[in-house]
């Protein structure tokens, strides 16, 4: 599932307000973080990438977003070892991954309790 309900609320130390608050600060977010992902792929800076793409991680990490944070790993990686070779392709796997996710995440932020 693209959103692990249990790991959120965990990740807000069982606080489902702060759970949903966490989720509506990673939609508002979002698009400047994937925008310093897409100009990072864009340009080829191996530095920026390592740096934008772990910020999106520690974010989905925080709202248990598992996918997603794996899909940022893997770019993190990619930023850290210099090795820009199919980063393409991995930036084309968290754009699916983030599309899957954002409806749900933001279903969940506009939840109540």
């Amino acid at each position: 599932d693209v959103l692990d309900m249990g790991l959120a609320l965990a990740r807000a130390g069982g606080d489902a307000e702060l759970s949903r608050e966490l989720a509506a600060l990673f939609v508002s977010e979002l698009p400047g973080w994937r925008r310093a992902i897409d100009e990072a792929v864009a340009a080829g800076s191996a530095a920026a990438l390592r740096i934008a793409a772990h910020t999106l991680k520690g974010a989905a990490s925080n709202c248990g977003a598992k996918l997603v944070c794996d899909a940022s790993e893997r770019l993190e990686r990619a930023g850290r070892e210099e090795k820009l070779a199919g980063v393409a392709e991995l930036h084309e796997a968290l754009l699916a991954e983030l599309a899957k996710l954002l409806p749900r995440l933001d279903e969940y932020a506009r939840s109540k309790p």
